[in-house]
């Protein structure tokens, strides 16, 4: 099913968190959505009790006139399967996929500090080790998925973006491919507007 632009709606909490990767894809794209704050308090019980809208009890939710879909990657990759944002073969979208996956385990990890309190030094080191595996993929590659801004890119760069707030501010030089592909998407039209905008400013 293509999708029809004046009916797409990202249904998240009012922080990035897993809804960014969506957005920033979505705006790089140039596709028109609704961004469906979801109010903890509020709008949460209501739609989390809601079968058909919360398939699977979280939020993010990608809607698409009667089409819902839950699970941010899930999203993700429909959304570059839809518009040409997940490579241009199989052997593409797999690593595209390799991508998206590792940069999801660097999520996990830094959520593990906010919400479980996992020791910050510790996290450190999880976190150079797992940039040392992107800064030499782009050495050896030049790009993670060619000139296009894929699904997966927008995955790592939620996730970088979030980091060089805070973890990452004193040791970003350390990877300096990385760094440089951060600054450059980042200083794409779209992607800037983005962040300049609406984007809300909670991290998680």
């Amino acid at each position: 099913k293509n999708m029809t632009e004046a009916a797409i709606e990202v249904y998240y909490f009012g922080i990035r968190g897993r809804g960014d990767a969506i957005r920033i894809l979505l705006e790089d794209i140039g596709v028109e959505y609704q961004n469906v704050v979801v109010d903890f308090a509020s709008d949460w019980p209501e739609i989390k009790s809601n079968p058909t809208l919360c398939q699977f009890g979280q939020l993010p939710i990608f809607k698409d006139g009667s089409f819902i879909l839950s699970q941010s990657n899930a999203i993700l990759r429909h959304i570059g399967r839809t518009f040409n944002r997940s490579g241009e073969s199989a052997t593409d979208a797999a690593v595209l996929d390799m991508i998206c996956d590792s940069a999801e385990d660097l999520r996990g990890s830094y959520l593990g500090v906010i919400y479980r309190g996992v020791d910050e030094d510790s996290f450190k080191e999880t976190m150079k080790k797992s940039l040392a595996y992107f800064e030499t993929f782009l050495e050896t590659n030049g790009s993670f998925g060619g000139d296009e801004f894929s699904f997966a890119d927008a995955s790592l760069l939620s996730v970088v973006d979030a980091l060089q707030l805070n973890f990452l501010s004193d040791s970003f030089d350390e990877f300096p491919k990385l760094k440089s592909w951060y600054e450059t998407v980042c200083a794409s039209p779209a992607i800037k507007a983005y962040f300049e905008g609406d984007r809300p400013e909670r991290v998680n």
